[in-house]
Formats: structure tokens, C-alpha cells, sequence
């Protein structure tokens, strides 16, 4: 009977006490987390620097940060967890706020200890108390977490008011936080990030890649709408065929139409094409593609670029994207950029965002410089991927946003009926508001001109049959006497 008893107790004080080991803050590979607006920060293990007695500082990337205080961007301290990270050979972690301060965590603690988290103005400070220790689900698996709850304390130990009072984090034993403040605002700001995953194992969510962005299916179609220095257009996109390319690139053929009104002439026109467009998958070193949220680069004198990723512009969507130019380096704030704003030139800028399964969702241009200046603007505004819409379309298909129904431009009132259209294996023609002349002839045109089908005297209604014709978009002519064209419309061929 001792003996089980003697047992309990160890299991008992191995859970509770401080033996079990919850320091994988740090580990290797990168750890993702998400805000309640679903942006996300990261922390990424990019060196380790030994200092003596066991005692080990690991080291993150720079991230970019808008400081409100100063109308500039902060490019000297990390994303969620900060850029340096002091671990001690006994279990204490050494975090550094926008100040310098330390934010302390205790790995090793066990129940209703405490210490101080952070310093407070006139010696007061943010107490942190492990006040349980429960089974929390991680990234889909089940882990013991310590809750870490805060409160204020005066100079004396006394508790005063404080935002961060009874806020709580979390200190998972197998995945490190899994709840935590922004180090960089503490303890200025109540915004918590959760753990949204880690790369080593993978688990949870991993950093957008571009098989996912350009993850497009034959019929998925995309809208987009836009505005230039001296124009505005409407695109709609529309996937036709997909040929994936061994492991590393795949491509795509695409029916395209865009209504374009311009400033300068022609003044308006319209485009409808099927282009062929190809993605490569392959990884380049340095790519804006594999850089981590917020993680700052500069490029130029001049230049800073800002790579973000986020989930709330498409819900359920991972987001990625960069921003190019528009900064300067202010002196007075070392490490710091500012827009140019004050000297009436501003400097060019550009960013382009990607979505998962939605390829380009944005890009802008701007420039200006008195007496004149350059700007371009384009969103995705609606698309549809299976069954999923999102966004308003533009128009109900290409011949509609061209302005002419199912039909191109015809003479004289002539016009044809395709049924249906787009065809699948085979359509009825029919020709409405010609003569029933015997001496009529047809052509059928691809996109690239050639023609590849071609017919005397069809009768005012004949079958067309796609027999082998490849997917994309056809131009039919309909021409009576001496080759007089009567007729003309786009077929397209699934």
C-alpha cells in the first residue's frame, strides 16, 4: 500500500512540479503565430550564439514595424517573440521589449510560483503566477500547458489596475508558447497570438508556397478590376486547361477578355484571347517567397521591402505578399524608416499580394512627382474555384462584359446562335436573318488565325462537331457571295 502511494506522488509531482521540461520556446524550424485578426507573426531560428555556463542566445530575422508614436517603421527588433532570445542554463527565458526591458519567463516553475514578467513605470511591475497546469489541445495533439496569469503589482507588491491583470499565457511542454503577447508591446498592449504552427515537424499552418497560390482547375474563373494613370479595365480569367510539368511547374491555358476605356485613343477596345500562361514551383534562394511575416530586407539606399502573411482577406485563405520602395532612413531615429512625404516627391512604391488557390489578388504602383504622377490599382473582386464563389462578379461571361451578348458584331443585322455555347462534343449553328442562299461558305478560326475547319453551303442550321478540336476559343465566319463576310461569333470549346 505505501508503495502505490509512494507512487501517486510521484506521478503527482512530476506533472505539478517543476521536472518537466518546457523549454522548446526555441526550437529549431520555424513557429507561426496567429492574432485574433488573423495576421500572423512568426519566429524564426536563424542563429545561435553560445554564451557560457550552458546559457544560449538564439537570434530571429528583422521584421518591419509601424510605430504609431513616430509616424515610421521600426526594422531593428523581430516579429511576435522579438529578435533575441536569452536562455538560461536553468529554465529562464530573457525576452526584450521596444524599450530594451526584459519580459521574463520561467520555464521550469511550478504551480502559484511566481516572479516578475516585466517592469512597470516608479519600480512597479507585471507579476506572472503559474496558477494551473492543464491538458490543452496543440496543433491537433493533446500536451500538458502551464496558464501563466498576470497582474500588476506597486513597488511595494501590492496589486494596482492594469490592462494585462488576469490576462493569461500559455507554455506548452512539447511546443513552447502557445499563447503569447506581441514582446515587442509589452506591456503597453492586450493583444494575444496563438501558436498556428510549427515547420519542424510540420504541423499546423506552413508557409504559402507557390504550387498553393497557382493551385488552379479547369473551370476556376477570376475577375479582376482596375485603374491606372490614364485608363480603368475589367479582366475576367478563365481556366480552359491545366498540364501539370514533371514536380516543379505547371501550365495553364486561359481564356482572357478585358473591356479597357483609356484617356488617350482608341479610347476604348476590347480584348478576348486564350493565352497560355506557365508557373515554375522551383525555389530561389533569396525568393520574397520563403521570407516569414513582417521579415524585413532592404534593397537600396533608399529601399526597404515588407513581406506579410495573413488570412483575412480571403477567409480560410492564406495571404502572402510584399512592398517595395517609398522609404527613407530617418537619422534621428536610428533603424528606423519613414515614408517621404514633406518634400512633394514621394518615392515609388509597389506591392502585390497572392492568395492561396487565387494566384494575384492585388498589385499597385504609385509615383508621384509634381507636376504629374503614375499610379496603378488592381483587386481581385470575385472568383469562383468548384462550388465556392466569393465577390461580385463584373459580368456574367466575356460576352457580356465585351458588350455583345453571345454575339460579335455582325452585318446587316445577321447574326448566328451557337447551342449551347461553350460546347462539349458537339453544337447546333443556327444562321438568323440571312437569305437561304445555297452559296453561303463558313471558316473557323483559332486563336493563333489558323483555320482549321472550313465549309460550303451549311444550311441555315448544321451540327457542329468538335471531333478532336482542342479546348479554347474559336472565331466561326459566315460569308455569302465573293466572300462577302454576313456573319461571325466566338465559340468556345470545353
Amino acid at each position: 500500500m505505501k508503495k502505490k502511494i509512494l507512487i501517486l506522488n510521484l506521478i503527482i509531482l512530476s506533472f505539478t512540479g517543476s521536472g518537466q521540461d518546457y523549454q522548446n520556446i526555441c526550437s529549431p524550424g520555424i513557429t507561426f503565430y496567429s492574432s485574433s485578426s488573423n495576421s500572423f507573426g512568426a519566429f524564426r531560428q536563424d542563429s545561435i550564439v553560445p554564451t557560457g555556463a550552458n546559457d544560449t542566445i538564439f537570434i530571429s530575422f528583422r521584421a518591419i514595424r509601424a510605430v504609431y508614436d513616430t509616424g515610421c517603421s521600426d526594422t531593428t527588433n523581430g516579429s511576435v517573440l522579438g529578435r533575441r532570445i536569452y536562455k538560461t542554463a536553468s529554465g529562464w527565458f530573457y525576452f526584450f521589449n521596444r524599450s530594451g526591458d526584459t519580459v521574463k519567463i520561467f520555464t521550469q516553475s511550478a504551480i502559484n510560483q511566481s516572479w516578475k514578467f516585466c517592469p512597470l513605470p516608479a519600480n512597479a511591475y507585471i507579476q506572472a503566477t503559474v496558477t494551473s497546469i492543464i491538458m490543452d489541445s496543440i496543433l491537433g495533439a493533446t500536451d500538458n500547458v502551464k496558464i501563466i496569469t498576470l497582474q500588476a503589482k506597486d513597488e511595494f507588491g501590492n496589486n494596482i489596475n492594469h490592462p494585462l491583470n488576469q490576462k493569461f499565457i500559455k507554455l506548452s511542454q512539447h511546443y513552447g508558447l502557445s499563447r503569447m503577447l506581441d514582446i515587442y508591446w509589452i506591456p503597453g498592449d492586450t493583444n494575444f497570438y496563438t501558436l498556428a504552427g510549427k515547420s519542424n515537424p510540420p504541423s499546423g499552418i506552413q508557409n504559402l508556397t507557390w504550387q498553393e497560390i497557382y493551385n488552379y482547375n479547369v473551370g476556376d474563373e477570376y475577375h479582376y478590376s482596375g485603374e491606372g494613370t490614364a485608363s480603368r479595365w475589367k479582366t475576367i480569367s478563365k481556366i480552359l486547361t491545366r498540364s501539370e510539368i514533371g514536380n516543379d511547374s505547371v501550365v495553364y491555358t486561359i481564356e482572357q477578355c478585358q473591356q479597357n476605356f483609356s484617356g488617350i485613343y482608341p479610347y476604348y477596345y476590347t480584348t478576348h484571347d486564350t493565352i497560355t500562361q506557365g508557373y515554375g514551383y522551383y525555389p530561389v534562394s533569396g525568393s520574397w517567397i520563403s521570407r516569414m511575416p513582417g521579415e524585413f530586407v532592404r534593397s537600396g539606399y533608399r529601399y526597404a521591402d515588407d513581406y506579410w502573411f495573413e488570412e483575412h482577406s480571403f477567409p480560410g485563405r492564406r495571404l502572402k505578399g510584399y512592398s517595395e520602395g517609398g522609404y527613407f532612413s530617418d537619422f534621428a531615429y536610428h533603424g528606423y524608416l519613414c515614408w517621404i512625404i514633406n518634400s512633394g516627391y514621394e518615392m515609388p512604391s509597389t506591392s502585390w499580394t497572392y492568395a492561396e488557390g487565387l494566384g494575384v489578388t492585388s498589385r499597385h504602383y504609385k509615383l508621384f512627382e509634381p507636376p504629374s504622377g503614375e499610379h496603378m490599382d488592381e483587386y481581385l473582386v470575385y472568383f469562383k474555384k468548384g462550388s465556392e464563389t466569393w465577390g461580385t462578379p463584373i459580368a456574367s461571361d466575356c460576352s457580356v462584359l465585351l458588350g455583345d451578348g453571345q454575339n460579335i458584331k455582325n452585318v446587316e443585322g445577321y447574326r448566328i446562335e451557337v447551342i449551347p455555347n461553350p460546347v462539349i462534343d458537339n453544337a447546333q449553328i443556327l444562321l438568323k436573318g440571312l437569305p437561304a442562299l445555297d452559296n453561303l461558305t463558313y471558316e473557323l478560326y483559332n486563336y493563333s488565325g489558323a483555320i482549321v475547319r472550313r465549309g460550303n453551303n451549311p444550311g441555315m442550321t448544321f451540327t457542329f462537331d468538335r471531333q478532336g478540336l482542342p479546348s479554347g476559343l474559336y472565331l466561326l465566319l459566315v460569308s455569302g457571295d465573293s466572300g462577302i463576310l454576313k456573319a461571325k461569333i466566338r465559340i468556345m470549346v470545353y
